[in-house]
């Protein structure tokens, strides 16, 4: 009879033969292919993501003069050292000591033991400086007091030759004042920073 409705044949046991699928199938693998083609179509626009661009600025180096007591005499060993040019002058002091710290590579007597590390720095808006070194200890080992004196010294020369700003500074040890680095000369007082004449004098 015309206009009848066709039921799915059924396999024995109440399965749906596979052959009901397979018009569905291949309507939808038309459909997959028609629509590549036409993705693929000159001239249709196309949603692409574009590469993110890393910028990476060049960093500046900036030259440091760092002075280190000489081996031979009572006289000093400079050495330049390049570090990355910093947005602001207490980063770029903080490198500074840091290097100092670190020790001479090219001759020259250390200025601090080996256990000494930095802290921190702090710049007032007066170009006053406060060296916070860290140590277990109260007073930090020289060995005399001409090893503390140096030391001192070289601190204060490259600070001089590098930063015109700095007008005086202090050494704190943990973040607490000191009567002394090492057991021999008063740092209670910070030191003024004569840069006409490179020397210094506590107030």
């Amino acid at each position: 009879m015309s206009g009848e409705f066709n039921e799915p044949s059924v396999n024995p046991g109440g399965r749906v033969s596979i052959w009901f699928f397979v018009p569905f199938i291949c309507t939808a693998l038309i459909i997959g292919v028609i629509w590549v083609k036409l993705d693929r179509a000159p001239g249709t626009p196309k949603a692409v993501s574009e590469p993110v661009k890393m910028v990476v600025e060049n960093t500046v180096a900036r030259e440091l003069m760092l002075f280190f007591p000489s081996v031979s005499d009572r006289g000093w060993a400079p050495e330049q050292r390049d570090i990355q040019s910093l947005d602001s002058e207490r980063h770029e002091i903080r490198q500074c000591i840091l290097e100092l710290i670190e020790g001479p590579r090219h001759g020259g007597h250390r200025i601090f033991p080996s256990d000494v590390d930095l802290r921190d720095v702090f710049l007032d808006s007066r170009g006053m400086l406060i060296v916070d070194l860290a140590y277990s200890g109260r007073v930090i080992p020289f060995g005399g007091v001409q090893s503390e004196e140096r030391c001192i010294q070289a601190v204060e020369k490259t600070i001089v030759a590098n930063f015109s700003m700095v007008k005086s500074y202090q050494f704190l040890i943990n973040g607490r004042e000191l009567t002394t680095l090492g057991g021999h000369i008063d740092v209670s007082k910070p030191f003024l920073i004569l840069h006409s004449e490179a020397t210094s004098e506590t107030r």
